[in-house]
């Protein structure tokens, strides 16, 4: 059942389709990102004023970031495709785009990190989102692990989509100094003056890994294919990706590790995806957050959102008030609790 966990500083979601758009904020000083217990996501960061690195694919005016929002097949979001390279069966997590019923699943929001489990044929796959302070950067710990009695070949592809991010210009390509998918564009304008206005803005979109990938792919059509992002052309047939580059074409950000585990071994990968300037800030991101102090800045970030913490709590006979009241406050996240028909709640995280 859903209810909160950890003495009510997170809240556990046991099913997918209880509460489809429930999502969960995470927040700093220079960005927040919004995302669905399914894996939608809305991400932005001031410069100076809010901005995106991730669009819908299509031309879109500009809004503040909504709670429950309705989501359709190509909203983006931040995606893992999970394959069994002998027999090909394949599932996504958290959940979407291919909506496989999972053996068992878990979507776990907390104060400064969010977590989702999803199992199927015996592979279980740990995502745990969590930022840093004081920089525009998502940081993906993903945990693979075999869970069957047997040697298993098993690829993980992270699918992170970039979306229509200019009609002036857009694609991109791998590198292999920076190890990441390099996403560019130039943000739209009409007028000759707005350009010096934007000269400075953070047109890149990057998805850099502290392992290297077997294969990638950056042209979003090649990947997709006309399987649909439900069973991607270029994952059938036990294929692996084509290592192409996105040329004035909408690109993505897909790579695909290849892992062979025995019986409970488990493989890790930490992925950041974010906006940047240029490749040197790319490079200067991957200096600052995989020189090996990655967890004491996750921790730091931790006690960032601590530090927002109510001066008083209370104990009451009922459990969840107390949970609710004592782990979040005004001051902090503003916890929205909403009954559904059948009684089983779920939780919406606004940020102050």
């Amino acid at each position: 059942m859903s209810h909160f966990i950890e003495d009510g500083a997170k809240y556990l979601l046991d099913n997918p389709d209880i509460a489809p758009n429930s999502a969960a904020f995470l927040w700093n000083k220079k960005m927040m990102v919004q995302v669905s217990c399914r894996g939608f996501a809305v991400g932005q960061f001031m410069q100076p004023e809010p901005a995106k690195y991730a669009h819908v694919p299509t031309l879109a005016a500009k809004s503040f970031m909504q709670p429950e929002q309705p989501y359709f097949s190509h909203h983006p979001g931040r995606f893992f495709y999970v394959r069994d390279d002998e027999t090909g069966d394949m599932f996504s997590a958290p959940y979407e785009p291919m909506k496989v019923k999972l053996d068992d699943f878990k979507f776990i929001p907390g104060q400064s990190d969010i977590t989702w489990v999803a199992q199927k044929f015996g592979i279980e796959i740990t995502i745990r989102l969590t930022l840093v302070n004081d920089e525009v950067a998502e940081v993906f710990q993903v945990s693979l692990k075999n869970l069957s009695d047997r040697k298993r070949k098993i690829s993980l592809i992270p699918y992170f989509p970039v979306g229509y991010s200019s009609w002036m210009n857009m694609g991109g390509s791998f590198d292999k100094e920076l190890n990441a998918v390099v996403c560019t564009c130039i943000t739209p304008y009409q007028k000759v003056e707005d350009h010096f206005k934007q000269k400075n803005f953070k047109d890149i979109t990057y998805l850099t890994a502290d392992k290297t990938p077997s294969f990638f792919e950056v042209g979003l059509n090649k990947f997709e294919g006309d399987g649909g992002l439900h069973n991607p052309s270029a994952l059938q047939d036990l294929q692996n990706l084509s290592n192409g580059d996105a040329i004035y074409e909408m690109p993505a950000c897909v790579m695909q590790f290849e892992h062979e585990l025995d019986s409970q071994q488990q493989e890790d990968v930490t992925l950041v995806f974010g906006p940047a300037f240029d490749k040197a800030e790319i490079q200067s991101m991957r200096n600052k957050l995989f020189d090996g102090s990655l967890d004491e800045k996750i921790a730091g970030y931790a006690d960032y959102i601590a530090s927002g913490s109510g001066c008083f709590d209370i104990t009451t006979p009922d459990e969840q008030l107390n949970h609710f009241v004592n782990n979040v406050t005004i001051y902090k996240t503003q916890w929205v609790w909403r009954t559904l028909t059948q009684v089983r709640p779920a939780l919406v995280f606004y940020t102050h």
